[in-house]
């Protein structure tokens, strides 16, 4: 399954956004699983969208999916 992962600056190790498409060999993947794949931590993620839809961490992620990781949002 092909997957495009897409990490918000404030999640980035680097402070800048990225994008990859990573190949993942088995079926059933959550946004929550692709994390772990990515070396993401799950208590910094505030939102996450899967192909532009606010998704759980438990959606099923499907092969072509765009799946996007922001961090918690503050302001006032």
């Amino acid at each position: 399954m092909d997957v495009t992962i897409w990490i918000h600056a404030g999640l980035a190790r680097d402070g800048r956004a990225q994008e990859e498409c990573i190949h993942i060999d088995y079926g059933g993947s959550t946004p929550r699983d692709l994390a772990a794949v990515v070396g993401l931590n799950m208590a910094s993620v505030g939102l996450i969208f899967v192909n532009s839809i606010l998704s759980s961490p438990n959606a099923a992620v499907y092969d072509g999916d765009r799946i996007e990781y922001l961090p918690h949002l503050e302001g006032g």
